[in-house]
């Protein structure tokens, strides 16, 4: 049996799983993705069920060509443009590059977009018309799959192992996939999809000892008999082909995180996306997000958390025959990138500066969690102002340090520190020396003695930022 590569691994990391998904927002965001058109729409079965790991392809669709024969979607010719398969909602977002929107249509190839859904063992849809905009969300197709009628099971004596793979709900869980392992060696031996009323058929050596692995986009994988771990898996003997050996297995859902990345306003030539980490601080998975900022993406129940991205991007001609006005685009320049963060004490901007101070996420089984919005912004902000400290306090010969204090992203800024009296520079660097000169001006003006720090992105990709503290104050802060 043919084994179906696309459809294997956690729930986190399958294909459909990687999809995102366009969310109601009450004010639309900053637009986040202006590379691409989105087409956002879902795939369920004829019982109104959600068909998880189901696949859309956005063809360009020619209507006249050399031939003049048109198939039965109306095409003379046909484009592939891009495919995508939906999480565990049914729901797929599709994408649409801007150069292809650039290409096609044209003159010499007229027509228009269609999308096409389909999953194995089930009757593939006929192509429905769309029409992609760059930077923009489209409302896609709702499709509605019904099962193959010329799909029947393996003859008798052509397996030794079947079952029905089920949903916590109890639906058959269709397009998911059955596989079987050697017990000692852990050797794959062979694999089948779940058609669509839940059974499976493996075939493997009779006498062979195995363990049965059981999954589907956006659920848990399951060993038969136990739960993740291959270890907790029942070890199963294969009978002789003409004696079938049942296994039943029940899917654990898995949950989902959605939100939105803002970015500071509305650009041509921006993107965002979001990378999750898991429990100990590793990366562990990731996705970008639709036109608006919107993602969603489905894991393993488990504890994470989340960081937001975003860059702007430059573009130069890159004309073809077929598209005068494509473009290339290149280097990226980032915004200052934020931790989901919910707490009392919250950063200026909403978001945590470091994994060390985000908030954990804790999804559970068939959940979804909202983050709301990540803010980012391209300019360097002072989150935590600056110190100040003196051994000696405020008086002639003491000496001044200053600590630049927290900022929105510590590792890429530079410093520049300025100390004035009023209007007039007294000093620069992270010290100064209240000398014989530099203490007649400050003991005169005490309450406008004040210093600055400037936070430059040493790349050379964020706006600076600056802070004012004055020295006073400060001290007697830092005293109290």
């Amino acid at each position: 049996m043919k084994r179906l590569l696309a459809r294997r691994g956690a729930a986190g990391l399958a294909a459909g799983a990687m999809a995102i998904a366009g969310l109601a927002t009450a004010a639309p965001p900053a637009q986040a993705d202006s590379n691409y058109a989105y087409v956002i729409g879902t795939i369920k079965d004829n019982a109104g069920r959600a068909l998880p790991g189901a696949e859309v392809e956005i063809l360009f669709c020619q209507t006249s060509g050399d031939d003049g024969v048109l198939d039965s979607n109306g095409c003379d010719d046909t484009q592939y443009i891009d495919n995508e398969w939906t999480d565990r909602n049914g729901r797929y977002v599709a994408s649409v590059y801007k150069n292809t929107l650039l290409r096609y249509p044209s003159a010499a190839k007229p027509g228009h977009y269609i999308a096409i859904a389909s999953l194995y063992r089930y009757t593939t849809s006929a192509g429905v018309a769309i029409a992609p905009a760059v930077g923009t969300n489209a409302a896609g197709p709702a499709f509605t799959l019904v099962p193959d009628a010329a799909v029947v099971p393996p003859p008798a004596g052509s397996y030794n192992f079947t079952g029905v793979v089920t949903t916590s709900t109890g639906a058959p869980a269709s397009g998911g996939w059955a596989e079987a392992y050697d017990a000692v060696t852990n050797e794959y031996l062979d694999g089948d999809t779940i058609f669509p009323d839940g059974r499976y058929f493996l075939s493997v050596p009779p006498g062979k000892a195995v363990k049965l692995e059981f999954g589907r986009t956006g659920s848990t994988n399951v060993w038969f008999g136990g739960n993740q771990a291959r270890s907790t898996g029942t070890t199963l003997i294969a009978p002789a082909p003409e004696a079938h050996a049942t296994a039943n297995a029940v899917l654990s859902p898995g949950g989902t995180i959605t939100g939105t990345v803002r970015l500071p306003a509305a650009g041509s030539t921006w993107r965002a996306w979001v990378t999750v980490f898991d429990e100990n601080g590793s990366e562990y998975s990731g996705t970008g997000t639709d036109a608006m900022g919107n993602f969603s993406i489905d894991l393993d129940p488990g504890v994470y958390y989340l960081r937001g991205n975003g860059s702007r991007f430059s573009e130069k001609a890159a004309p073809e025959a077929e598209c005068p006005a494509c473009v290339d685009t290149f280097d990226n320049r980032d915004f200052v990138g934020g931790y989901y963060y919910k707490g009392k004490k919250k950063s200026k901007k909403g978001v945590a500066t470091s994994l060390f101070t985000a908030t954990p996420i804790t999804v559970s089984a068939n959940g979804t969690v909202s983050v709301g919005v990540l803010n980012l912004t391209n300019a360097l902000a002072n989150l935590e102002k600056p110190t100040v400290k003196s051994k000696k306090g405020l008086r002639k010969g003491a000496k001044l340090k200053v600590d630049p204090g927290v900022w929105n992203d510590q590792a890429r800024a530079v410093f520049t520190i300025t100390w004035k009296v009023g209007k007039t520079t007294v000093g620069t660097g992270p010290s100064l020396k209240l000398t014989k000169k530099i203490w007649k001006k400050v003991s005169k003006k005490p309450k406008k003695f004040s210093v600055t720090v400037l936070a430059s992105d040493k790349y050379g990709d964020y706006v600076d930022g600056a802070v004012k503290v004055k020295v006073v104050k400060a001290l007697a802060k830092k005293k109290g």
